[in-house]
């Protein structure tokens, strides 16, 4: 009986805080706001399964999934939502870093990076 109250335990605890290796919520650890270092017109709001880049009147709105790839590292695979830029279910991953206050966003593509700062 002990041993059947402690796996129902283990699967509510990991069913409540998302236990394993992929993620899509606050959790993932890099939720917040940011704003571009080199451009402050451009900002990245990341909130539950939701990313969204760029300025106020053009921006990529997206859904997304991420796996931890190391301490700070996550690999996040993006799904764009936009309809007026034609890109309505194009997907793409991107590597994310986080340095404190900042996160580094890398185009697994053309390895470009964009550093933002927290808000």
């Amino acid at each position: 009986m002990k041993t059947i109250l402690l796996m129902i335990s283990v699967a509510a605890i990991c069913f409540l805080t998302g236990c394993g290796g992929s993620s899509s919520q606050g959790a993932s650890g890099f939720d917040g706001t940011y704003i571009e270092v080199d451009n402050t017109d451009i900002s990245l709001v990341v909130k539950g399964d939701r990313w969204r880049q760029g300025a106020s009147d053009i921006y990529a709105d997206c859904t997304f999934v991420s796996r931890s790839t190391g301490e700070n590292s996550y690999e996040v695979d993006l799904t764009f939502l936009n309809e007026f830029m034609e890109l309505k279910g194009h997907k793409t991953t991107v590597i994310l870093r986080k340095e404190g206050d900042f996160v580094i966003v890398i185009d697994k593509d053309s390895s470009e990076e964009t550093k933002f700062k927290r808000k």
